[in-house]
């Protein structure tokens, strides 16, 4: 399967205070703290982002094993005036959290593609 054509973008709206979620996200912060992935970000800021990313992908996957979350790697997908940005999430921060987990093995990353010729473009 082409996991290009197999996925949607990230749903940064997902909430949950229960204990055993916020466990996992505690034990994360602490390996990605560890391993020098917060960089200059507060932890509530960093804590934000990881908290999105980790329940997307847990409730993408009890529905779906597999499909992909696409996410932008590009500074202006979070900008004051993009989607992201207008919900006060950042690129640095939103980086931090996705290449620090897949640095310790939590994720995989799949490159997207944009075909400047024929203008189409696929995030992965």
């Amino acid at each position: 399967m082409d996991n290009k054509n197999y996925s949607r973008r990230l749903d940064v709206h997902r909430i949950s205070e229960h204990p055993e979620v916020q466990d996992v996200i505690k034990v994360l912060y602490g390996e990605l703290k560890v391993s020098g992935y917060l960089g200059k970000s507060s932890q509530k800021k960093f804590l934000k982002h990881l908290k999105a990313v980790i329940l997307d992908l847990y409730l993408r996957y009890q529905f779906d094993p597999v499909s992909y979350v696409a996410y932008p790697r590009s500074k202006s997908s979070y900008s004051k005036e993009s989607r992201l940005g207008q919900l006060f999430f950042g690129y640095r921060p939103m980086m931090r959290v996705i290449d620090g987990l897949e640095a310790l093995g939590y994720l995989e990353n799949h490159k997207g593609f944009q075909d400047r010729s024929s203008g189409r473009s696929r995030l992965c």
